[in-house]
């Protein structure tokens, strides 16, 4: 679904609360605006050496998708996997624009 209604499309402009929560590994010392507004979380996941857990909110999954990209190998998705999907999607694209120039 997903139809964009005038109304969503008002929400989408004004501020909002998270109303997502992603789990994420963040390198510890990386990322701290993602770590300031997240919570310390515990994840079943076996992560690499040196990750803390946060659940940190969104207002929408691809806002989150876009910020987490930002910080590449420092911050992975554990959860949601479609959240995981379009980050590694993102990361792909960026990886594709970098070897293209």
């Amino acid at each position: 679904g997903g139809e964009l209604t005038r109304a969503s499309l008002a929400r989408s402009l004004a501020p909002r609360e998270p109303t997502e929560t992603a789990v994420l590994a963040i390198r510890t010392g990386k990322a701290p605006p993602l770590g300031r507004r997240g919570e310390p979380a515990t994840s079943n996941v076996k992560l690499p050496a040196g990750f803390a857990v946060y659940a940190v909110g969104f207002s929408d999954l691809h806002s989150a998708a876009e910020e987490i990209t930002q910080y590449g190998a420092d911050v992975v998705v554990v959860e949601p996997a479609e959240l995981r999907e379009l980050v590694v999607r993102g990361l792909t694209a960026v990886a594709e624009s970098v070897t293209a120039a």
